[in-house]
């Protein structure tokens, strides 16, 4: 049997079983704790199966951990220079965003010059009406989240999404973590 790994996987696989080992329990427990049979926990954290979000979200519920425990980041002072993948990184936490927020098309756009960084389905049209939206702060079917800090800002740019609130803390955390990388498309 071969692994399904890939960078992220195997980082967040390797953080769940050291702190499930740092809680001391068992392969067994922890499964019975997360409502996931014992072998699929055990192929998880082996890599023989891929961590969808629904079982990582059980996993974080049933072992009262935070995504923050175990999902990758930057480490303060790292820039995207010192991280190779980063980019890579901040493109899969964008296309999550898009993705779980079912949205019709998806920006991320930097500074005060709205630089597009990432876009998913964004053509010149929409791009334009974003674009003339936020100037004039008539959002219509578009939510944005912007957040500024470490000398500059992101907007995330979502048209016509359902975000829950899990979905709004994720979009927090990756503000922040795209703020702290500097993105550069």
């Amino acid at each position: 049997m071969h692994t399904v790994d890939d960078q992220v996987n195997r980082l967040i696989r390797s953080r769940i079983r050291s702190l499930r080992k740092r809680k001391r329990l068992s392969i067994r427990q922890a499964a019975l704790l997360c409502e996931i049979p014992e072998s699929s926990l055990s192929c998880m954290e082996n890599g023989f199966y891929r961590i969808s979000l629904l079982n990582l979200k059980k996993i974080l519920d049933g072992l009262n951990l935070r995504i923050e425990d175990v999902w990758p980041e930057s480490q303060p002072g790292e820039t995207a220079r010192s991280v190779p993948d980063v980019q890579k990184l901040n493109f899969f936490r964008f296309h999550e965003i898009y993705t779980l927020s079912d949205s019709e098309c998806a920006a991320l756009l930097t500074g005060d010059d709205l630089k597009l960084v990432y876009h998913v389905n964004l053509g010149k049209r929409k791009e334009r009406e974003l674009r003339e939206s936020m100037e004039t702060g008539l959002l219509r079917d578009w939510k944005i989240f912007s957040k500024s800090g470490r000398g500059g800002s992101a907007h995330l740019c979502l048209k016509n999404a359902q975000i829950e609130a899990h979905l709004r803390k994720l979009i927090s955390i990756y503000m922040d973590l795209w703020l702290a990388a500097g993105l550069k498309n």
